[in-house]
């Protein structure tokens, strides 16, 4: 019999820990291209270089933070409610909860 110390059996209230994956993100309209990873949203990434998106989120206007996603991926941790299905059909995202996946352009 194999003895298994405690913490390394993976139970429901003790989920594998998410490892992060690199993405590289392009404001197109600053000229920044910004290499980081997929654990924090775009618009924190864009705050934390110093890049301007018009957002309200956090005082409570959803759905400000819109943008236009040029070409690549991103991937939300919960369904957005603020987005339609013709702001998805032109490729809009919200960058207050949409994290890269790889490499990202958007128009901001």
């Amino acid at each position: 019999m194999i003895d298994v110390p405690p913490a390394a059996v993976e139970s429901p209230e003790t989920p594998a820990a998410k490892v992060s994956q690199p993405a590289v993100v392009a404001f197109v309209k600053s000229g920044k291209t910004i290499s980081c990873d997929d654990s924090a949203p775009i618009l924190e990434i864009a705050e934390r270089e110093g890049i301007e998106i018009d957002s309200s989120c956090r005082g409570g206007t959803c759905g400000t933070c819109k943008q236009k996603l040029i070409s690549g991926e991103v991937r939300y941790e919960n369904e957005p409610q603020a987005l339609s299905s013709s702001d998805r059909e032109q490729k809009y995202i919200l960058t207050c909860s949409a994290h890269p996946v790889g490499p990202v352009e958007i128009d901001a």
